[in-house]
Order: C-alpha cells, then sequence, then structure tokens
C-alpha cells in the first residue's frame, strides 16, 4: 500500500470497541522494506502501563 496508508483499520476495532489501549510499533521490515508492526494491546485504563512498554521495547528494537 506505499506510505499512503496506516494500514487495515479492522486491526483495531476489537480494541476501540472494547475501549481498552492498544499500540502497534513498527519492529521488522518485510521484504519489500516495508515496517511490519507488532501490536501490544493493555487493559481497561492501563494506558501508562502500555505506553511504558511500548516505549521499553521500541528502545531495545529501535
Amino acid at each position: 500500500m506505499g506510505l499512503t496508508s496506516t494500514g487495515n483499520a479492522s486491526f483495531s476495532t476489537l480494541w476501540t470497541a472494547l475501549n481498552i489501549p492498544a499500540v502497534t510499533l513498527p519492529l521488522h521490515r518485510g521484504p519489500n522494506g516495508m515496517p511490519v508492526g507488532l501490536q501490544f494491546v493493555s487493559r481497561r485504563y492501563a494506558d501508562r502501563m502500555l505506553l511504558g512498554i511500548a516505549r521499553a521495547v521500541s528502545r531495545k528494537h529501535g
């Protein structure tokens, strides 16, 4: 799809419907050089914890 799209929104629809936080990090590159994301999901109201985990993973793999 190139850089003009953030991907298929259906990957986040469930988390949005359940009102729980989710974040996706581009941690790998596919065969065509495009980023491949890993999605992290946490329990409701644990946004701060989820962002801390995402930051730690991003620093380690960034």
